[in-house]
């Protein structure tokens, strides 16, 4: 074979054969036979026989290199490692070897030997009295910029520094990056963009801590980072500045409150340079996740602000200018804060105080409505919440279901039963009349339309699907008001088509429903005739016995039973 090839390709085909299961025994032989060639050269001499002094950053791809390491460790047993340390030093350099050994460390085939290596580079500099800081300029890291975090040496020099001292490991780390990053708001920014990766978000965070204990340690002033992170320079865009994080962490280390700063230096934007546009900006913030945090904490520390000045709530009302709103004050992204404000003044009764301040804005309970129910588009908490108070207003002062469906739908005429504020009178009669709130709802609809337009509107009302269930309840209430027979609604809800079926018909427990509460004493008599007028003796028995086994319609069919067994004179 080696008449015909050199000695590195020869090495190459035994690397490839030692992975082939088969071939593995005699690839082995074959490189026994082949170091033993090698007998009695150098360490260095074999390397460059194998032309491995040529290999570059790729040296570790290499599969020759795999039969140099063989050799080494024939020939120098226990010192091997500390050799082929040597021989690669010589060729590559400490820099270069330090980011080839970092890179090939994950390498299957000869990672073991890469880390082997780089023990041994770290054990040499220890030995040598390798600083950080010098360790750090040989492997070049001095010369990467801010692109020092992807650097594969940058891992080779961290793990050499937490060898060198394992208690300042971190400070001694940031002091070397400060002599090539001399601008603390460089580093903080390059800390910040490391984290983002997972190979070096713990050495970043680390760093970031050492940056902030550097500072205490210099007694930097909030003031100072402020000004050192470059905050002051974009202070419209404050809140989304990444580094504003590590000044809150600073400050509060300093046991100061940064967020009352904050408001501080947010009042020298013009953006922000009154509460309105303060807090309208802060209640943006909240929405979006990267910045919901600090701006709740923004939002307490204004509240707070008011508190210790004594504002009162129609005073915050008054300075987030929300006093010429009309109908869109629930629109105001900034209410939320007023809210909030006045559940800390008073946390018993916010509601009542919310309405004394609202009630010269809104002075008519029309106005109140219209105002929270164009806000109810919104679909939010807020809006949820102004609704509840006004029903529980109109509650507290007794209003019919008549007053406050001139309030909330009048205006929609005929489409009432179409409206989005259809809910808001429907919720509100539910809590006025629990016995029989359909009831009272097709009344007050009777007041106001004439039959014609009644049934169209309850009709329509039954075939959407969002107003359903509610337009078959007025239906139903309607039938009643107009004593419709048990025969007449049967076929109405078109129960005399279902055949055998009718037991299995939702509609059934309508009418039902309906026979029974227009005359409850006779209404099981009155159904078994409609049901005798439709079905044969035979056909009935049949179908009540299987209704009887069934939970939904046991009773009904029951009852029915006894009274066709009672007709029938048995």
């Amino acid at each position: 074979m080696r008449a015909r090839d050199s000695d590195d390709i020869v090495a190459t085909y035994i690397w490839s054969a030692k992975r082939d299961v088969v071939g593995s025994t005699i690839a082995q032989k074959v490189e026994d036979v082949l170091l033993d060639s090698w007998m009695p050269q150098s360490a260095d001499d074999v390397f460059k026989l194998l032309k491995l002094n040529t290999g570059g950053s790729n040296l570790f791809n290499y599969p020759r290199l795999s039969s140099w390491v063989s050799y080494v460790t024939k020939i120098e047993g226990k010192q091997a490692d500390e050799q082929m340390y040597t021989v690669l030093k010589a060729a590559y350099g400490d820099d270069e070897l330090a980011t080839m050994l970092a890179a090939s460390k994950q390498f299957f085939a000869l990672g073991d030997v890469a880390k082997r290596l780089e023990e041994v580079q770290h054990k040499v500099g220890l030995i040598e009295g390798e600083t950080a800081q010098r360790f750090f300029t040989t492997l070049k890291l001095n010369t990467q910029g801010d692109k020092l975090f992807e650097s594969p040496a940058l891992h080779s020099w961290v793990d050499y520094v937490t060898k060198l001292s394992p208690k300042n490991a971190d400070e001694l780390m940031l002091s070397a990056l400060k002599t090539s990053h001399k601008d603390d708001f460089v580093l903080a920014k390059m800390f910040i963009a490391a984290k983002e990766s997972s190979s070096t978000k713990a050495i970043a965070g680390k760093l970031e801590q050492a940056q902030v204990s550097d500072w205490l340690r210099n007694e930097k002033s909030a003031d100072e980072v402020f000004k050192l992170l470059k905050l002051d320079d974009g202070v419209d865009d404050l809140l989304t500045n990444p580094l504003l994080s590590n000044w809150v962490i600073y400050v509060e280390k300093l046991n100061e409150n940064p967020y009352s700063i904050l408001l501080g230096k947010l009042k020298m934007s013009k953006l922000t340079a009154t509460d309105d546009k303060l807090v309208e900006m802060i209640m943006k913030a909240k929405t979006e996740a990267s910045t919901s945090s600090i701006a709740g904490k923004l939002e307490a520390a204004q509240l707070e602000k008011w508190l210790s000045e004594k504002q009162t709530a129609a005073g915050v009302f008054k300075l987030l200018k929300l006093t010429d709103e009309g109908t869109f004050l629930l629109w105001r992204s900034h209410l939320r804060a007023w809210v909030d404000y006045v559940t800390k003044l008073d946390a018993k009764n916010p509601d009542d105080v919310i309405l004394s301040v609202l009630k010269p804005y809104y002075n008519t309970d029309t106005k109140l409505a219209s105002m929270v129910l164009t806000g109810r588009s919104m679909s939010d908490d807020m809006s949820a919440k102004f609704v509840k108070i006004i029903l529980n207003k109109w509650l507290g002062e007794k209003k019919s279901a008549d007053d406050v469906f001139d309030f909330v739908l009048k205006e929609s005429r005929d489409q009432a039963l179409q409206s989005r504020y259809l809910d808001t009178w429907v919720s509100y009669v539910k809590k006025v009349d629990k016995e029989e709130p359909y009831k009272t709802m097709f009344l007050v609809l009777q007041k106001r339309f004439d039959e014609t337009e009644l049934k169209y509107m309850l009709s329509h009302a039954a075939e959407s699907s969002r107003t359903e269930e509610l337009g078959w309840r007025l239906i139903q209430e309607m039938w009643l008001s107009g004593k419709e027979s048990a025969q007449n609604v049967f076929s109405r809800l078109h129960l005399d088509r279902v055949g055998s079926t009718l037991f299995k018909q939702p509609d059934l427990a309508m009418w039902i429903s309906h026979v029974t509460r227009l005359d409850a004493k006779n209404a099981d008599k009155k159904m078994l005739a409609v049901l005798q007028s439709f079905y044969s003796k035979k056909q009935l028995t049949k179908m009540l016995s299987a209704a009887k086994e069934v939970d939904e319609t046991k009773a009904f069919a029951t009852r029915m039973e006894k009274h066709l067994l009672l007709s029938q004179g048995k």
